[in-house]
């Protein structure tokens, strides 16, 4: 299992080193933060028949933690 986590780091930090060669400026921490938003979003449309009941946890989960969002055109 350890190994797994590895590459999925290691993915992470390759995918963020190709945007910061492609001139978006962004910090880490808030690249690692929209793409698991992304990954949320991506897994609530593909599970279309339960969608309300987790937009509603989804909902109160934002309103218990400080959402940030990054725009990557900002430097």
């Amino acid at each position: 299992m350890p190994l797994f986590f590895w590459l999925l780091d290691t993915a992470i930090i390759n995918s963020y080193l190709i945007l910061k060669k492609s001139g978006i400026n962004i910090s880490y921490k808030d690249f690692r933060i929209q793409l698991v938003w992304d990954l949320i979003k991506v897994g609530l449309e593909e599970n279309q028949p339960h969608i309300s009941d987790t937009w509603s946890q989804v909902d109160k989960l934002t309103k218990q933690f400080k959402f940030i969002e990054v725009d990557p055109s900002k430097k």
